[in-house]
């Protein structure tokens, strides 16, 4: 008989305002789901937006979740106090060139934006640094495509 793992499940409130409807409606389905599974139901405070973030919003969500019965397992976590795991994970990938700093100012972010909004292109960032990185990607894949479909030919010519 195949052994399952403990279902975990969690929800994930930014306390940069009230609880909303549709966290609500999140929390009560994944509770349920917990619930009936014999899982565990997890809060974690998405309290990383410093600038936004509210201790009084924080408590409002708590009580709110109280309120509707939506009780959570164990303690409540939150996303500041785990900043060193992820610098940790943030160092392996930027080591791996799997991710870059951006050195765009905020006032030339918004310009970017506004010039696309104004062309009626979505908003998203063009990072030259993005592309660059992009395009050694493309290349290093070529190469092992190359490689590959080198080495599969010489694979059926050992075979015939």
């Amino acid at each position: 008989m195949e052994k399952r793992e403990k279902i975990r499940v969690r929800i994930a409130p930014s306390p940069t305002g009230n609880l909303h409807i549709g966290t609500a409606r999140t929390a009560l389905f994944n509770w349920l789901f917990a619930k009936k599974n014999g899982g565990e139901f997890i809060l974690r405070i998405e309290d990383t937006d410093i600038e936004r973030s509210a201790k009084e919003y924080e408590d409002d969500i708590i009580a709110g979740l109280k309120w509707l019965g939506l009780d959570w397992d164990g303690p409540i976590y939150r996303q500041s106090e785990r900043l060193g795991v992820y610098e940790k994970y943030l160092k392996q990938l930027l080591d791996a060139g799997k991710a870059f700093w951006c050195y765009h100012t905020v006032e030339e972010l918004e310009a970017e934006k506004n010039a696309q909004m104004k062309r009626k292109e979505p908003p998203r960032h063009l990072c030259a640094r993005k592309t660059q990185n992009a395009k050694r990607k493309t290349q290093n894949a070529k190469r092992k495509m190359k490689q590959a479909s080198s080495d599969w030919r010489l694979m059926k010519i050992r075979t015939e």
